[in-house]
């Protein structure tokens, strides 16, 4: 379960995300919250009294974030490095959905026809990998399988801690197919951007392991959050990425072209129609079957073995 983020966070709070540059002065700032506002908020149903009146004006002074709901594909815009006040419904989401997760559904599910949307909107590369993609896999196989996720997706952290290994093993590592990871931030959006872009300050053979650092502690990044310890966790991120202080930590935050290509990816994922993430391309192909590793590699090794450049009509 992830935590109801009713809290202002000091951390990153002096940090604004532009279409430049993430301009962060301050965002190792420890995370805090008042204890005397937890003893004022106990008295009283008002949420604003959570809020002292700093943190309102600091809150105010921020450009407001755009609300995106959780888990949807966003395209990316200038936020403020800032964790805002908002509900996470993830729960009760997944319990009215009864096992439907609007395109990512990790039941066994009966064969369905293909539907594939190959529109592209004149977005280059969308369907197709591009020269700054993230990539794994033989640069000679037949197959690629594009990906768009988030690091604060739930289904994308269930996905890359229990299907990814078997994925990378018989697919990737066995030259089948070549992977394209591409980052979609969702909600907490700052946290995604954050992660994303320590993860893009990486050396390139670093990158997919600061990913799937974040991917595999996830829920526990938003238990330190919630109790005013995420800097810790970025601390950790920010090593595995090669970040070893402040000056390399502004620095990255500042990179404009690691900011571009997260806001390209967003153009890409806007012009396939990304609906929900995570989301499959195969061979440019919308992939709506499984999306377990048994299902991934069922399809791939049926094409492979009947020499198919295009998804089989039924999917598993």
């Amino acid at each position: 379960m992830k935590p109801n983020m009713k809290i202002i966070f000091s951390l990153l709070a002096a940090s604004c995300l532009t279409s430049t540059a993430i301009q962060s002065t301050a965002w190792a700032q420890s995370v805090s919250v008042d204890s005397e506002l937890d003893s004022e908020s106990e008295n009283s149903t008002s949420e604003e009294k959570l809020l002292d009146a700093s943190a309102k004006s600091e809150l105010q002074s921020q450009p407001a974030p755009v609300p995106i709901p959780l888990e949807e594909s966003p395209q990316p815009v200038p936020i403020p490095i800032v964790i805002p006040l908002m509900d996470d419904n993830t729960d009760e989401k997944n319990e009215a959905d009864d096992g439907d997760h609007s395109g990512h559904d990790h039941a066994a599910k009966a064969p369905v026809p293909l539907v594939a949307a190959r529109t592209v909107d004149n977005t280059p590369f969308a369907l197709t990998e591009a020269p700054d993609d993230h990539v794994l896999g033989d640069d000679k196989a037949p197959i690629t399988m594009i990906v768009y996720a988030s690091v604060t997706c739930s289904h994308c952290s269930e996905w890359f801690t229990n299907e990814w290994p078997a994925v990378k093993k018989d697919l990737i590592d066995s030259g089948k197919i070549r992977f394209v990871f591409r980052e979609l931030p969702t909600q907490p959006q700052q946290m995604s951007m954050v992660g994303f872009m320590m993860a893009e300050c990486a050396p390139s053979k670093d990158y997919f392991d600061v990913v799937q650092y974040q991917m595999e502690n996830q829920l526990e990044m938003f238990k330190q959050a919630e109790i005013g310890k995420v800097r810790e966790e970025y601390n950790k991120v920010g090593k595995l990425a090669g970040l070893e202080n402040e000056e390399a930590i502004q620095a990255c935050f500042q990179d404009v072209e690691s900011l571009s290509h997260i806001h390209t990816n967003g153009d890409r994922a806007t012009a396939a129609k990304v609906q929900g993430v995570p989301a499959f391309f195969i061979n440019g192909d919308t992939y709506k079957g499984g999306q377990s590793a048994d299902a991934l590699i069922e399809v791939i090794l049926e094409m492979s073995e009947k020499g198919l450049s295009t998804l089989p009509t039924t999917l598993p």
